[in-house]
């Protein structure tokens, strides 16, 4: 549906996951999952051909294993693509890192996603931000939000130079990013210069210099990662318990996923009820799932996260915009909230109320239909949750959120980002979380102009 064209890009970092089958080759059960995802600065061309800089993310999911089977870079073709160049260049990167830190990474699995559909990464200047940021992670730290670099990994492990870097500052400038690490030799100037809204550009020739500038810590080695953490047994839990349990440490809380009443409810629904038994073996996978009719089962750090920050105690009304296989819904009713959850596809929608009835769910109400006018006769709402994507944010769900509620949503078509708006005595406030790639949202929204 998207329009292909390319981007070239120079310089980066980021992390995060979704391995998918297209992805990694082996899923051994993992010592550790962790992620990050952080800007990234390229170049493309304007309407006119002339060049510009562009902020993008890339998102790094990071896998310590135990059997010394060597470095395994994997790069996901969906949503987007890595170029030739971009693939050669981070592998190399990452061993060339791992070997200045004197850390083995003969036992690392790395997956890299670039989530945009449609589009095409180019260029190796990406490398250097993703090797440190791949080392940040196997030594339990991470890059501070808002940093990022532009630059090469070279031989004798040195920050090497690239092209394009007035476009990049540029675009860095303009996305309000709060620093920007660009190679010793390409800085205008000696020492360190401030944009007017106080991002820093500065300059780093070594590794040392670029990671403490992207990490504020030092390159010396440190252990790696282990894990001992424990579950009290559910009461009466369902089949696979264990996967579960282990999607839940392995996925939710090394990503920092916290809240007790959440965390329960991951370990308690089972997942593989909501998803086509051809792909139940895959259920509790870090990545999402067809579900069928063009739709998908979020991936499962996605629905923790996103109902984690809707900030619950259990005596909200929640609308749900999406219905799809019904395994968010269950999530929302097992912490004790009222939901109502609207599906656009009539299938989907039958075959979830379908699901709540065999596993007993309660406190869920669903119909089949368009949710861009929400559910007036039920308004207000003390949280409204969309799993589809709409162009604009949807007037009428604004209009249905109570005093105090917040609204969660992915917003955008190609480049979207999840954003959460608050209904304040001053006016919706609006906070954007990180980027994604859901559906678009159907029907309604594809018509309807912007509101916003």
């Amino acid at each position: 549906m998207f329009r292909h064209f390319t981007i070239w890009i120079m310089a980066m970092l980021a992390v995060l996951l979704m391995a998918s089958r297209a992805a990694a080759t082996e899923t051994p059960p993992p010592s550790q999952f962790l992620h990050q995802s952080i800007p990234v600065l390229g170049m493309t061309l304007d309407k006119t051909r002339q060049p510009v800089g562009i902020v993008t993310y890339v998102m790094i999911h990071f896998h310590q294993r135990s059997d010394h089977d060597g470095l395994k870079v994997h790069f996901r073709k969906i949503p987007g693509r890595f170029g030739p160049l971009a693939r050669k260049g981070v592998a190399t990167a990452i061993d060339r890192v791992a070997k200045s830190a004197n850390l083995p990474d003969d036992s690392w699995t790395v997956v890299l996603t670039f989530p945009y559909s449609g589009l095409t990464l180019y260029g190796d200047s990406l490398s250097a931000m993703v090797a440190l940021s791949v080392l940040a992670l196997a030594k339990n730290e991470a890059i501070v939000y808002g940093r990022t670099l532009t630059g090469r990994i070279t031989e004798d492990g040195h920050i090497g130079k690239v092209a394009g870097i007035p476009y990049k500052i540029s675009a860095a400038y303009s996305e309000r990013l709060d620093r920007v690490l660009i190679p010793d030799e390409q800085h205008p100037g000696d020492g360190e210069w401030r944009t007017p809204f106080l991002m820093h550009v500065s300059h780093v020739g070594t590794l040392e210099e670029a990671y403490q500038g992207l990490t504020g810590r030092s390159l010396v080695p440190t252990q790696l990662l282990k894990s001992s953490m424990e579950f009290e047994p559910l009461a009466h839990p369902y089949p696979r318990q264990s996967e579960r349990d282990h999607m839940v440490k392995a996925q939710l809380l090394t990503r920092g996923i916290s809240d007790r009443d959440v965390i329960r409810a991951m370990r308690d629904v089972p997942r593989h009820e909501f998803v086509p038994a051809e792909d139940a073996t895959e259920a509790y996978d870090d990545h999402p799932l067809p579900i069928g009719y063009g739709q998908t089962i979020s991936q499962p750090y996605i629905v923790a996260y996103m109902t984690e920050a809707l900030g619950l105690n259990g005596n909200e009304r929640v609308l749900e915009i999406g219905t799809g296989s019904g395994y968010q819904a269950a999530i929302l009713a097992t912490l004790g909230v009222k939901v109502f959850t609207i599906e656009i596809v009539e299938e989907l929608a039958e075959r979830a109320r379908q699901t709540f009835d065999k596993l007993g769910i309660p406190h869920i109400t669903s119909r089949a239909g368009d949710g861009y006018q929400g559910w007036p006769e039920e308004a207000p709402f003390d949280a409204i949750i969309l799993t589809a994507a709409p162009e604009h944010i949807p007037q009428p769900l604004l209009d249905q959120l109570a005093p105090g509620g917040r609204m969660i949503l992915p917003l955008g078509k190609t480049l979207q980002k999840l954003i959460i708006l608050t209904n304040t005595p001053a006016g919706i406030q609006r906070k954007e979380l990180l980027p994604v790639a859901f559906v678009p949202m159907t029907g309604e929204a594809e018509t309807r102009p912007s509101d916003h």
